[in-house]
């Protein structure tokens, strides 16, 4: 009985010493996760998620920006896992791009703009309104004067 009683207490202080090891905060590998891809036919695609340990922020959001082929920087904004942006930061902006099922190509978006404007585009961004859900294309274009096309990315026509 004697030993039992031993090896319930050695048995006993192992479990606690092996669970009292927790360690105070997050390691810097789990608090910034950066990852890069890189693909010779396509584009390349760096990475930066912010984690504090809780899974509602590995949901959040993710921002992935990738360079184009021909040099351009197009941004993709997630949240919880479904794009709510795409953002043509630099130019030049003539690459095909296809953004999510149910909606047009970006090339189409691009074609049907500057058919409504001539000029130069300077700046575009594809978004979903989070309260509506719908999604629009929006073009800067420069000729004399700076404009502001939009496009319904689901159906392609004009808003504005």
């Amino acid at each position: 009985m004697k030993n039992l009683f031993v090896l319930s207490g050695i048995a006993l202080s192992l479990l606690l010493s092996a669970c009292s090891e927790n360690s105070t905060g997050p390691s810097d590998q789990d608090s910034v996760y950066k990852s890069s891809v890189q693909s010779k036919s396509y584009a390349s695609a760096e990475a930066e998620v912010y984690n504090d340990d809780t899974a509602e922020a590995e949901l959040l959001e993710r921002e992935v920006t990738i360079t184009m082929p021909n040099g351009a920087l197009v941004k993709f904004h997630y949240y919880l896992g479904e794009i709510r942006e795409v953002e043509g930061l630099t130019g030049p902006y003539d690459y095909e791009l296809k953004i999510a099922k149910g909606y047009i190509d970006y090339g189409d978006a691009r074609k049907i703009a500057l058919e409504a404007v001539k000029g130069d585009i300077n700046y575009w961004k594809f978004e979903k309104d989070k309260s509506t859900r719908m999604a629009e294309f929006r073009f800067i274009i420069l000729n004399r004067t700076k404009n502001e096309v939009r496009i319904n990315a689901a159906t392609g026509e004009l808003i504005k």
